[in-house]
């Protein structure tokens, strides 16, 4: 599977967009379906160091969802007449220019990721 990872701390020459293995249940966990993730804040932080105890190559993405998760927030958004404000779409290989931009303060709504 395609992923968003740092190898390391540190600024953007740690982040690559790689196949990584998709994971597997040890005992008394479960691997969930997850559909669609976000880049957030947070992983600029987790990059920069602001978590220490890591392993790596680390897949970054702090929020996730299921297809469910992902059609309820779209009936929620449309019953109350909300709209989402996206910046921009951008190829998932395009990643790091992506997460730049946000740390950067440049965008103005969410920047989505397209595999």
């Amino acid at each position: 599977m395609k992923a968003v990872t740092i190898s390391g701390h540190g600024g953007m020459e740690v982040v690559e967009v790689r196949d990584v293995p998709a994971p597997r249940p040890g005992a008394g966990e479960v691997v969930l379906d997850v559909r669609a993730a976000a880049l957030n804040h947070l992983d600029i932080w987790v990059r920069k160091g602001g978590r220490a105890a890591l392993a790596f190559p680390h897949v970054l993405g702090s929020t996730f969802g299921s297809h469910e998760d992902f059609r309820l927030m779209l009936r929620t958004m449309a019953g109350a007449n909300l709209k989402p404000v996206i910046d921009s779409v951008v190829p998932l290989d395009r990643a790091k220019d992506a997460l730049a931009r946000m740390e950067a303060g440049e965008q103005f709504g969410k920047i989505v990721l397209k595999t």
